[in-house]
């Protein structure tokens, strides 16, 4: 009896999640708490289909993309650098002292290393900070009023984006003092090192401007007043779906206003937690002697499923 509710409830929630993959991306461009893209290309703008001037969707991916398939391909790098490197030093070197033959040189390994990680690091902040993955912490300002929180959270993108804007022009400036430098061992120029920063500093600056609609992360009250009027511009104006973050924070009325007026992707990991972690108190709270995390993990999953079947109905009444 059991299994077959449960599949019936996954049945219900895949179909929700299919009416939303495959509604059209024209009608479901949409904008996050930052506007930036929610997955490259997936589906076509109104002005690119018009062809007003938009690049090929393959070439206007490729940018959008571009950042993490350097970061990508900067980390297989790194990795292999480090396996040839340890292969060289502690298998190659006793090999060629066996052999009494002349050592391998394999300096070149460290400054391939500096190289990849230096603009692993840098071009991952800028990410990081596109995605809202880079490390937060709320003690208070959950607490505060909604306007509170607002200023706080436009206070805290322009800290960032001041010191992209720092990292950005000092990386500069150290790439022209040292271009005329080269790297002892593979006589890699040095301004191609210092680069790293001022790349990272102006990805973090742009990821960091982007437009906010009014929703924020980790709210734990569903207060937020989203900007629909905005939402609709952006969604007019921009050829690629956009995400929603911070929509835990968005009462079931704006993230319906939301998705009508063009919102594509929704961010519910907060409501989500809430929800599990809630179910998992109640059912510790009720059967203090509960020691089996089966039995109250059943119960949060039953929670979050029901509100993630909750809430796609609400998407999807908007689509």
């Amino acid at each position: 009896m059991r299994l077959s509710s449960d599949a019936a409830r996954t049945d219900e929630m895949l179909e929700a999640m299919i009416a939303i993959w495959t509604r059209d991306p024209v009608k479901s461009a949409g904008t996050p708490t930052s506007t930036l893209p929610a997955s490259a290309g997936r589906g076509r703008g109104p002005r690119q289909r018009e062809g007003e001037g938009q690049p090929p969707a393959r070439a206007r991916d490729i940018i959008l993309l571009l950042p993490k398939i350097l970061v990508t391909a900067l980390l297989v790098l790194a990795v292999a650098d480090m396996l040839i490197g340890v292969f060289l030093r502690y298998v190659m070197v006793e090999i060629t002292d066996f052999l009494d033959l002349d050592p391998i040189n394999f300096f070149w390994v460290e400054e391939i290393g500096e190289y990849s990680l230096a603009w692993l690091t840098m071009i991952g902040a800028g990410i990081a900070i596109g995605e809202r993955a880079h490390f937060t912490l709320h003690l208070v300002t959950h607490r505060l009023p909604r306007a509170a929180q607002r200023v706080i959270h436009i206070a805290g993108h322009l800290l960032i984006v001041g010191f992209g804007a720092l990292t950005a022009w000092y990386g500069l400036q150290l790439a022209i003092v040292n271009s005329l430098l080269t790297s002892p061992a593979l006589e890699l120029n040095l301004a191609w090192l210092y680069a790293a920063p001022a790349v990272g500093g102006v990805l973090i600056v742009l990821y960091a401007l982007a437009v906010a609609v009014g929703s924020s992360h980790a709210m734990l009250t569903r207060d937020a007043v989203l900007d629909e009027d905005l939402i609709a511009e952006i969604h007019r104006a921009v050829p690629v779906p956009l995400v929603l973050h911070g929509s835990s924070g968005v009462p079931d009325a704006g993230l319906a206003a939301a998705v009508a007026a063009g919102m594509t992707k929704i961010n519910v990991a907060t409501r989500l937690n809430k929800a599990f972690t809630g179910a998992v108190r109640a059912c510790l709270a009720a059967d203090p002697a509960l020691v089996d995390p089966r039995r109250y993990g059943a119960a949060a999953r039953d929670a979050v499923a029901a509100e993630v079947t909750r809430l796609l109905g609400v998407l999807c009444a908007a689509c």
